[in-house]
C-alpha cells in the first residue's frame, strides 16, 4: 500500500470521528434542555350562584284623599238686591255701604263691579277711612277692591297716603305693585330696609313743614 492511500485513508476515519462526536454533542444538548411545559388548563371554579333578592314588601294602599268642595261660583249680578238697598230710605248712606260690602261675595263680577262704585259714591272720606282697612287687609275681590282703590286716589292725601303705603308693604297684596309705583312717582323709593309706611310718614312730615 501506497503512503498517499494511507493518508486518505487516515483523514476519512478523522473525519468521519469528528462527525459522530458532533451528533452525540448536539443529541447531548437536546437531551440536557427540559421541554416547555404545556399549558395548563384553568382550574374549574364552581359556577357561582347569583342570591335571589329579597322581595319588597309591597307598599300600603294611599289613603282615599278627600274631595274638595269648591265653593259656589256666583252667578247673580244682585240687580234686585243693589237696588232695594239703595232704594231704602229707612238706610243712612253708612248703613247702605255696609250692606253692599256684605253683598259682595254673592255677586258676580258684573255686580260686584256696581255694587263698588255704589259704595264708593255713598262713602264720605270717614267711611272710605274704614273700608280702607278692609282694602288694605285684601279681604275684598280683587274687581271691587280695584274700584275702591281708584277711588282712594282722588280721597285726600291723609287717607290715600297712608293706605297706599301700607298696601305696598303686604307681601302679595294684588294692589301692591300700583301703589308702590304711584309712591314711588311720588316720594321715590325709600332706603334700603325701610318700610314703605315709615318713609312716607317721613316725607309726608317733611311736607308739613
Amino acid at each position: 500500500m501506497s503512503t498517499s492511500s494511507n493518508s486518505r485513508t487516515t483523514g476519512i476515519a478523522i473525519a468521519a470521528f469528528l462527525l459522530v462526536g458532533a451528533i452525540i454533542w448536539v443529541f447531548a444538548i437536546f437531551q440536557g434542555s427540559s421541554p416547555l411545559p404545556a399549558p395548563s388548563a384553568p382550574e374549574a371554579t364552581p359556577a357561582q350562584t347569583k342570591a335571589a333578592p329579597t322581595p319588597r314588601p309591597a307598599p300600603a294602599p294611599a289613603a282615599a284623599a278627600e274631595p274638595v268642595t269648591a265653593p259656589p261660583t256666583a252667578t247673580s249680578d244682585g240687580a234686585e238686591e243693589i237696588s232695594a238697598i239703595l232704594a231704602d230710605e229707612s238706610l243712612d248712606f253708612p248703613t247702605s255701604v255696609n250692606r253692599l260690602l256684605a253683598l259682595l261675595p254673592s255677586l258676580n263680577e258684573d255686580g260686584r263691579i256696581e255694587a263698588a262704585n255704589h259704595i264708593a259714591n255713598l262713602s264720605d272720606d270717614e267711611k272710605a277711612a274704614e273700608w280702607s282697612k278692609t282694602l288694605i287687609a285684601n279681604r275684598l275681590p280683587k274687581d271691587a277692591a280695584e274700584v275702591l282703590f281708584n277711588d282712594l286716589l282722588n280721597r285726600p292725601h291723609d287717607l290715600t297716603m297712608p293706605t297706599l303705603s301700607a298696601i305696598a308693604d303686604v307681601a302679595n297684596h294684588p294692589l301692591k305693585a300700583e301703589s308702590i309705583e304711584i309712591l314711588e312717582v311720588l316720594y321715590e323709593q325709600p332706603p334700603q330696609g325701610t318700610t314703605w309706611t315709615a318713609w312716607i310718614d317721613l316725607k309726608r312730615k317733611e311736607e308739613a313743614q
